[in-house]
């Protein structure tokens, strides 16, 4: 693990402001907009210009008051679509010039906890839309949100709340602000799965009436319906109705279910031209949703069933997922099934080269015993995928695999897989963690260490790594005292393990937090002692310490001996990271604005170590902070050999 840059803060919502000994968070305007990952759902919505017309006049009518509404309805009635049309109209983002946000109540959770409840009296208008809310701690970063903030929720209807989600979120809106989504009406049902089944008008107007009724008018089940027919048509043009009967019964006795409504609807159909003689005959009941989910799915080729379960195994929309990870979840033998699985309306492009998945799928394959050891299989080659990303040969891509938001919720279910996993939790101390925290996943991650304290007592490595991860969440926090209790725990336990670079990790912490809290002699005597311990050989771990060392010199005025730091610094930048790096262009600014002269201070000597390694290093300028860094690393406790770079796993002990 490389050292953190001082002249690079930590990348976490919360920021701590430099110098700021009472540990207050800068405050900052930063516009949100809607992720690349929500495209317009396809295809467009049918019916519901009257609920989009009535949401888009409560939320623009008066935006700078706060306005909180709530979407309910049952799974698959299209409240998340609704919640993306409403992100993406022109009149709903001329409102909200702040930015609007959609996302789950797990993403983006730092972010959207600072931008509800910091104070800023320079924010404009903006607006949060948040889908499937479920829980009291989903909604509790919203309940002393800020004036200029507006709300808009999803929750589901056939699960029921909590009675303490429900209050609280009665409480947050008020009930006069809940919007219930009913199902499609008898006519815009027809026409949904129309479109979707690709049949031109009037074709087959009586058949698909009583399909769609036996949907229940649900937009996800008459899509799935229409993915279907629209392949049925196709392989059997006279006979598809009675195909579709036949197999929607077949569903049913897969599931156990009664078969009486489909019956009822294939009776329906037939009498169809007798209707004007005797009167239309009464509608089918709908069908349980299970049926039509199993009907998708269940006529597809074998390979491809397997393929759209497994693909299940994947965090549901509003979330994406691009193809390598479908690719390296579904494992799939046809490079056609993900075409096909579109088409069907199983998985929905969203652009950018990126699918998802609804959640009502998820959750089905989930509960079907059949395929659970499918699904199972699939977490697991997610989570290997997940710890691939971070193998030294996939480091390009793994930057371009995180620059998408989605990426990072679905890799922060595999950290809190393993909490339950004590192997699997050792291996994610080592690799995920880190990033996951630098993005702010503070609350989600630091359970998940503190089980670590507790189950690896007998390991000072991973022990050293809890602790660190857990001070930089403190850190983080603006939590200065607790940061530095755990970077000093983190400091003993790497001692103990004779983990020489990892200890640099934790003074470099403690350099930091000093210098935060404005303690900058104490920041120069951790950091003196992190260039002391550093070997020359470790390039990329020495320049950041030259450069980190340099910037607390330079703010101290010791210009003279932060000048050849920041050159050294300079130089092996160029060449590990080049010209144009964003930390190389930091240096070379630096050096710019320092001044030609300074106070005097001793030149810069080199250290022999004792490990046959020569590491050139920034003398400290005299006197009692120069002892006190050379005490320190006489009381480390240093490791045999050269030293390797990048973290290892634990030792046995």
């Amino acid at each position: 693990m490389d050292f953190q840059g001082l002249t690079e803060q930590p990348a976490t919502a919360h920021q701590p402001a430099q110098g700021d000994t009472q540990g207050k968070a800068q405050e900052t305007t930063t516009p949100f907009s809607v992720p690349s990952s929500f495209l317009p759902p396809h295809p467009p919505l049918v019916g519901r210009d009257c609920e989009l017309e009535n949401i888009r006049q409560r939320l623009c009518d008066s935006p700078s008051a706060s306005v909180r509404l709530a979407l309910e309805g049952v799974a698959g009635v299209g409240k998340t679509c609704l919640a993306i049309v409403l992100a993406y109209d022109p009149q709903v983002r001329d409102c909200f010039p702040g930015g609007v946000l959609v996302a789950n109540p797990g993403q983006h959770a730092a972010f959207i906890s600072r931008v509800a409840r910091e104070p800023d009296p320079r924010s404009e208008p903006c607006l949060l839309i948040m889908d499937d809310i479920r829980s009291v701690e989903d909604i509790q970063p919203f309940l002393n949100a800020r004036p200029h903030i507006s709300l808009l929720l999803t929750c589901r209807q056939c699960a029921p709340l909590p009675q303490a989600t429900r209050r609280d979120l009665d409480h947050l809106i008020g009930p006069e602000n809940l919007f219930p989504i009913e199902p499609l009406s008898d006519t815009h049902a027809t026409d949904l799965l129309r479109q979707s089944a690709g049949i031109p008008a009037p074709d087959g107007q009586e058949e698909l009436e009583v399909l769609a009724a036996l949907a229940g008018g649900l937009p996800l089940l008459l899509t799935l319906l229409g993915g279907y027919l629209r392949h049925q048509r196709q392989a059997a043009p006279e006979a598809w109705f009675a195909q579709a009967i036949e197999d929607l019964k077949e569903a049913a006795k897969r599931l156990s279910l009664p078969t009486s409504p489909i019956e009822q609807a294939g009776r329906v159909a037939r009498r169809g031209f007798l209707s004007g003689l005797f009167g239309k005959p009464p509608s089918p009941k709908p069908l349980s949703p299970k049926v039509i989910l199993d009907l998708s799915v269940g006529t597809l080729p074998r390979h491809m069933q397997m393929d759209a379960i497994r693909v299940a195994a994947l965090l549901p929309d509003p979330l994406s997922f691009d193809h390598a990870t479908a690719h390296a979840v579904a494992e799939p033998t046809d490079e056609r099934s993900f075409s096909v699985l579109v088409e069907r309306n199983v998985l929905r492009e969203t652009g950018d080269g990126r699918l998802c998945i609804h959640q009502a799928l998820c959750e089905w394959a989930e509960a079907e015993k059949r395929f659970y050891s499918e699904v199972r299989s699939a977490h697991r080659r997610l989570i290997a995928y997940h710890l691939d990303r971070f193998s030294p040969n996939n480091a390009a891509a793994l930057a371009h695999w995180q620059e998408h938001p989605d990426n990072w919720q679905q890799m922060l279910r595999t950290w809190e897989e393993a909490t339950a996993d004590p192997a699997l939790l050792q291996t994610c101390l080592t690799t995920m963690v880190r990033p996951l925290i630098e993005q702010g996943y503070h609350d989600e991650v630091r359970a998940g260490l503190v089980h670590a304290l507790s189950l690896f007592r007998e390991d000072s490595l991973l022990l050293g790594l809890a602790n660190y991860d857990l001070g930089l969440i403190a850190y983080a926090r603006a939590v200065y005292e607790q940061a530095v209790e755990y970077a000093e725990a983190a400091l003993l336990h790497f001692q103990i393990a004779h983990e020489e670079k990892e200890q640099g990790m934790a003074l470099t912490l403690l350099g930091q937090i000093a210098r935060t809290r404005g303690d900058h002699p104490a920041a120069r005597r951790y950091l003196e002692e992190v260039l002391l311990i550093t070997p020359e050989a470790d390039e990329v771990n020495y320049a950041v310490s030259l450069l980190n060392l340099a910037v607390v010199l330079m703010e101290q005025q010791d210009y003279h001996a932060a000048r050849p730091l920041f050159e050294r610094s300079l130089a092996l930048h160029r060449r590990v990271f080049g010209a144009n790096h964003p930390r190389t262009l930091t240096i070379r600014h630096h050096l710019a604005s320092l001044p030609e002269t300074g106070p005097p201070t001793d030149p810069p000597t080199v250290e022999h170590r004792g490990n046959g390694q020569e590491a050139a290093t920034a003398q400290p300028s005299g006197g009692e902070q120069s002892q006190q860094g050379i005490s320190r690393k006489a009381k480390t406790t240093t490791r045999k050999g050269t030293g390797k770079s990048g973290r290892r796993g634990p030792r046995a002990k």
